[in-house]
């Protein structure tokens, strides 16, 4: 008799560890940022090409989603946008990048603009930070700013 209750008490503790296992992973969500972005000017002093990476930090995949590059007459909240450039980043594995290169010709956009990167700008990925997807420059007057740090479980 003693064996069984020990055999079930093993049970009903493995079903607990496995249940608080299934919930954390089940919790884990991926988060994405744009981690670097590079601008290219050309000998005139006009953007030529902006390089953008979209990482996801964590280690539950996301779906495809969005990166989008807006240059802006200035930093103010609700500055007029001059030009938006965007392209489809692939469903990124834990740990997994995205690299895109955008070249600005057709139009002549001062490299001194302000200009915001944002990945996943249409909220398509449930990740665990909605928050931190962006990163904001203006080249003339570094350091970036960034958007803030990452998590991988959603706040409770």
């Amino acid at each position: 008799m003693r064996g069984i209750r020990i055999g079930v008490r093993l049970g009903a503790v493995a079903l607990v560890l496995l249940g608080t296992l299934m919930t954390a992973q089940a919790q884990a969500k991926p988060d994405l940022l744009v981690s670097r972005f590079h601008i290219q000017e050309d000998s005139n002093g006009f953007v030529k090409q902006v390089t953008v990476k979209v990482t996801n930090v964590c280690t539950k995949a996301s779906s495809a989603s969005y990166v989008l590059v807006s240059f802006k007459q200035s930093a103010e909240p609700g500055a007029k946008t001059i030009f938006t450039v965007g392209n489809t980043v692939k469903a990124l594995k834990g740990g997994e990048s995205d690299i895109h290169i955008f070249p600005i010709t057709d139009i002549k956009i001062g490299a001194g603009r302000h200009i915001l990167v944002e990945a996943d700008p249409y909220k398509k990925v449930g990740e665990a930070n909605e928050d931190n997807n962006w990163l904001t420059e203006n080249p003339h007057q570094r350091p970036s700013k960034s958007s803030g740090t990452y998590q991988c479980t959603p706040k409770v």
